[in-house]
């Protein structure tokens, strides 16, 4: 029916402070929902609602310089062709909005 969840890899800037990842605020929303704010969950286990960050499968709470930490979470299915707008809040430092269209053809594994 659409895409169902979110999944991609942060990391910082050279010479970027840590970001604590329990105070960072991801918005979602597409053309025909309302923004969506999700937040950080320690348990490891993404819902419409909370996010995962995860090192090598292990759950973090602080994203260092040299990381790549996977960032997931949940949504409403996202029909083909459908605009996707994710925000990130960190709780210093400016936000980063960005969009991605969703595919087409919508297969199990869409890389966007």
């Amino acid at each position: 029916n659409g895409i169902d969840e979110i999944r991609f890899t942060l990391g910082l800037a050279p010479g970027s402070s840590a970001v604590d990842l329990t105070k960072l605020r991801i918005i979602f929303s597409t053309p025909s929902t309302e923004p969506q704010t999700i937040v950080f969950n320690g348990a490891g286990t993404p819902s419409l609602t909370e996010f995962s960050a995860e090192l090598d499968g292990v759950s973090l709470e602080t994203m260092n310089q040299g990381e790549q930490v996977e960032v997931r979470f949940l949504v409403e299915p996202v029909p083909a062709n459908t605009r996707m707008n994710i925000e990130l809040r960190p709780a210093v430092g400016a936000a980063l909005p960005f969009a991605k269209v969703a595919p087409t053809s919508i297969t199990r594994t869409n890389v966007l």
